[in-house]
């Protein structure tokens, strides 16, 4: 994957590693894919949280807005409890 930034170049091989990460986060937030699939996220964050130290608070944040999104999925609170 050859990822450019608005001026034309291209970016870092660590960036470009979290970027195709957060692109399938993105999808999979869409989607609404199987919980199966967000593990699969998970442990490919943590993988290029180790090949890249100095991006693991990007990937910290991935990984919260992730667990989050997850978070809402499974556990849905009807409206009529929260009145």
């Amino acid at each position: 994957m050859r990822l450019r930034n608005s001026k034309g170049r291209f970016y870092s091989a660590a960036n470009r590693d979290l970027m195709g990460v957060v692109i399938r986060v993105r999808q999979w937030m869409i989607a609404g894919q199987k919980i199966a699939t967000a593990e699969e996220l998970l442990a490919e964050l943590d993988r290029v949280a180790a090949r890249h130290p100095r991006l693991s608070r990007r990937a910290e944040c991935v990984r919260a807005a992730l667990v989050d999104n997850l978070m809402d999925s499974i556990i849905s609170i009807p409206t009529e409890v929260l009145a």
